[in-house]
């Protein structure tokens, strides 16, 4: 044991004190254990940060540049008769850059106006509407690690965090394809548009960190999309003979015929019943649809989960 110096207060203490009794200085030894801790620690925490980083790149690439969901066919029209969709949702993954939020508010004024004895105008009732548009932006890299930007309207997602991995889906419609692959590749885009190109309409965030598997997705409502892949109308055949019999229950009332009116009071109410009928008989198979575009963010979140243990047991 030999004296030494106190590097904080020049005091002699003994070469193996852990502190300095004068000032309280922590020994070398100590200083050179905290320093290698602090080292651990950072070295650690640098290794977690790539591990991550490698996870989210390597579930980028299990996931596939593009994938095709279950195909869901239907025919357009409620009577099961003529034209078929085909339809199947594409799914690529991302990796979140940016996600910003922002809202615009238009204000409505509508004036009632009413007149006065004297023929004089005034303000009768002032009726305020106050709508609110939420956009969001997206800026997300792609399994080519090139950068895209998105724009969705009145979705007003939940945040999504710089790094998340995502898959952003496009519902998409063939007439001729049946297969999903195929329909992906020359089928139509069914969603928003902004900037030239279609939006994505569904978002699947996966996990990239060991924890309790969720399934968290938010998406455009399967409702949104009932009028460009469904049909009620009453048909052509029915319209041919409805717009007969419409002319010629105005010709007879024109001619002062008695029973024009009934006539056209008839075949309105034919109509309607048509129309009815088919409203009603619309309810499965949009619920099918409904079924069908749910099953497919569930089944893209499962195929999220497998790809992360994949990827995971790498580092293990």
């Amino acid at each position: 044991m030999a004296l030494v110096a106190c590097w904080e207060c020049d005091s002699q203490i003994s070469d193996s004190s852990p502190s300095c009794p004068q000032c309280g200085a922590p020994g070398k030894d100590s200083q050179l254990t905290q320093v290698n801790a602090v080292n651990d620690e950072v070295a650690q925490e640098i290794k977690r940060s790539a591990e991550a980083k490698l996870i989210r790149q390597g579930l980028l690439k299990e996931l596939g540049a593009k994938f095709a969901s279950e195909t869901h066919e239907k025919f357009f029209s409620v009577t099961q008769k003529g034209k078929k969709c085909h339809l199947s949702v594409k799914w690529q993954p991302y990796i979140i850059d940016d996600h910003n939020k922002d809202k615009e508010v238009t204000t409505q004024v509508t004036q009632r106006k009413g007149t006065t004895r004297n023929g004089n105008s005034y303000v009768k009732d002032v009726d305020v509407k106050h709508t609110t548009t939420h956009y969001d932006y997206i800026d997300a890299y792609d399994i080519n690690g090139e950068l895209c930007k998105f724009r969705l309207v009145d979705l007003d997602l939940d945040k999504l965090k710089t790094g998340q991995v995502v898959s952003l889906g496009w519902l998409m419609n063939s007439d001729s394809q049946t297969q999903g692959d195929d329909i992906i590749e020359t089928g139509s885009v069914y969603g928003q548009s902004w900037d030239g190109n279609r939006q994505p309409s569904l978002i699947v965030q996966h996990q990239d960190t060991e924890r309790t598997p969720e399934y968290a997705f938010q998406a455009l409502k399967a409702s949104a999309f009932h009028s460009a892949i469904h049909t009620h109308s009453i048909g052509t055949w029915h319209l041919l003979w409805v717009g007969g019999l419409v002319y010629l229950g105005f010709d007879l009332y024109n001619r002062k015929i008695d029973f024009g009116w009934p006539v056209l009071a008839a075949t309105a109410g034919v109509a309607l019943l048509i129309k009815g009928i088919r409203y009603f008989n619309s309810a499965k198979p949009l619920k099918q649809f409904d079924e069908w575009y749910r099953k497919s963010l569930n089944d893209e979140a499962k195929r999220g989960q497998e790809a992360f243990a994949v990827v995971a047991s790498r580092f293990k």
